[in-house]
């Protein structure tokens, strides 16, 4: 595989981003936040092919979480 597909990579980080839509407290907002973007990193670093498209792929996994975010309130 040269590229990971994208609906794929957000079948990956689903479960995490659906954890933002629970309500909860600041403070674990951003642990999750941090959490999601340490899970980014991981992926970059399992899929080095990202490297080549990884503005894109951040940008696609930021809007992706705000998405959810802003569903989820």
């Amino acid at each position: 595989m040269n590229t990971l597909d994208f609906d794929y990579l957000f079948w990956v980080v689903k479960p995490l981003i659906c954890q933002l839509q629970v309500r909860c407290d600041e403070e674990r907002r951003e642990d999750i936040l941090r959490e999601s973007k340490l899970l980014f990193y991981r992926l970059v670093r399992q899929y080095p092919e990202l490297l080549e498209d990884k503005e894109r792929f951040y940008r696609y996994y930021i809007w992706a979480m705000k998405r959810e975010l802003m569903i989820g309130k």
